[in-house]
């Protein structure tokens, strides 16, 4: 019995296949049929122009035009890039402006200037851990009238710095910022 169910079964899906491929079959002949006659209008709009492009041309003739015919103007695709040749792109105009965030804005208090992370390594690795000398430095450093004196100051008092150092660079650049 079980046998006689999966028959029915079977062939009812197969009819349901045949009719979904009928419908296909069916879809595909009436896409083909708008494919012909839109080919068909084709040919027939194109006849037209061509009707058209004939009378133009008789009647430039009867307009005195004997030997020229009208002809037809072919546009030439245009091209986005050609429109800019020899124009300056935004990148030039970028490159000739001077880069403003490269050259850092002088600095009343040196202090202000030198944010959490830059100070904390100031301390570790410029001053060896002494925060009271490190602000004792910044005071001074603030109160001095010449970029001349800042260094003269810290070659003083601060001896043991490896100078070249990035830090110590960094450090030097912030106080050079004071005395712009």
């Amino acid at each position: 019995m079980a046998d006689q169910e999966n028959i029915n079964k079977m062939t009812s899906t197969i009819n349901k296949v045949l009719s979904l491929l009928k419908e296909c079959e069916d879809l595909a002949g009436e896409e083909l049929q708008r494919i012909e006659a839109l080919k068909q209008e084709k040919a027939t709009l194109l006849a037209e122009i061509d009707a058209l492009h004939q009378l133009c041309n008789r009647q430039a003739k009867e307009a005195g035009q004997p030997d020229e015919e009208v002809k037809e103007e072919k546009t030439v695709p245009e091209v986005v890039m050609d429109k800019f040749q020899g124009r300056r792109s935004l990148n030039d105009h970028i490159a000739a402006k001077p880069n403003r965030a490269a050259i850092p804005p002088p600095i009343q208090d040196i202090s202000r200037a030198i944010g959490l992370n830059d100070r904390l390594m100031f301390i570790r690795e410029l001053f060896d851990g002494k925060s009271e000398d490190y602000t004792q430095a910044i005071s001074r450093l603030n109160e001095m009238g010449t970029m001349d004196q800042a260094m003269a100051f810290l070659e003083s008092h601060l001896p043991h710095w490896d100078a070249t150092g990035e830090s110590a660079q960094l450090f030097i650049a912030i106080i050079h910022r004071r005395y712009l």
